[in-house]
């Protein structure tokens, strides 16, 4: 496989994405339906509610769909939510893969593990053959 390759959620991402779009309909179906006297009793504190709302929303979708995992020359990047580490081949100890679990996990050699949840379960097979990936890319290059 070339370097770098990376990995992202295609199933969060349309859900979420599809879920913000929803929402957004659902809303604006419903303002459009008040009559004029409901719209006038809406208070400027409560839209600026409502909007805050909405972005706090839209931030928490943008953080499950930006998460991500490159593999490059040096070692593995994971992006999970607005965190990023850069890791080299060298400090990772194992790729794991537990049956039931939602993602994988990366070992450390510093003992901490790190969940990439880009990988997602739910993405079915393509999953397993990014952890595939990863481990031979591990075991090659560290």
């Amino acid at each position: 496989m070339a370097l770098p390759h990376t990995w992202r959620p295609v199933g969060a991402q349309v859900m979420g994405w599809f879920l913000v779009v929803a929402l957004a309909v659902a809303c604006t179906v419903v303002w459009v339906g008040f009559s004029p006297e409901i719209k006038a009793q809406v208070t400027t504190f409560e839209r600026l509610t409502f909007g805050f709302l909405g972005l706090l929303i839209l931030a928490c979708v943008h953080a499950l769909t930006r998460s991500k995992v490159v593999a490059h020359e040096d070692g593995l990047t994971v992006v999970n939510g607005y965190k990023r580490r850069d890791l080299e081949w060298a400090e990772i100890l194992a790729i794991n893969f537990p049956s039931g679990a939602p993602w994988p996990n990366v070992d450390l050699s510093s003992g901490h593990n790190i969940s990439m949840l880009a990988i997602q379960a739910s993405d079915g097979a393509s999953s397993k053959r990014a952890v595939r990936t990863l481990r031979r890319l591990v075991a090659e290059l560290s």
